[in-house]
């Protein structure tokens, strides 16, 4: 079962790296995950996901980069009703605000719906050991919630 689409924006290989780790908590929860760079996909694709992990890296002062502005300009604002989500991406302290396309991709899924289920997942540039078991458990807590209300909703 493929519910969970993970996107990423990677410039350096760090936000890509959290996407990996987090698939990983996603299949240790039972769920065999999809992992898409951002150039690789157009908003429709999130239509055939129930769950979407979204992360990116921040470019300049607090920039989306291009690639994911692009896909967010396109969701349209009823695609991801009745989805859920969460947010994660790499930053740098020394430019302006820290990780802030992290913060803005949520904001965008939530305007167009989904519900996020997940505290947003930041880190400084690259992971450290305890970064990587905290993306891996993210993933894992995410697949299980998602599960979780999907045998909820069949029950109903």
């Amino acid at each position: 079962m493929a519910d969970v689409l993970i996107v990423f924006a990677s410039e350096t290989g760090n936000t890509e790296e959290m996407a990996q780790k987090i698939a990983e908590g996603v299949k240790r929860a039972g769920n065999d995950p999809v992992v898409k760079d951002v150039l690789q996909l157009s908003a429709s694709v999130f239509d055939d996901y129930k769950g979407i992990m979204f992360g990116s890296f921040t470019d300049g002062m607090g920039d989306l980069p291009y690639s994911v502005e692009d896909v967010l300009d396109n969701l349209n604002e009823n695609d991801l009703k009745g989805k859920v989500a969460a947010c994660f991406g790499s930053g740098d302290s020394s430019y302006g605000l820290f990780a802030a396309a992290v913060d803005t991709i949520q904001e965008t899924l939530e305007q167009c719906g989904a519900e996020i289920i997940e505290d947003n997942f930041k880190v400084e540039l690259s992971m450290t050991k305890e970064e990587r078991d905290q993306a891996i458990q993210l993933g894992e807590s995410f697949a299980r919630k998602l599960l979780a209300r999907q045998e909820g909703k069949n029950e109903q």
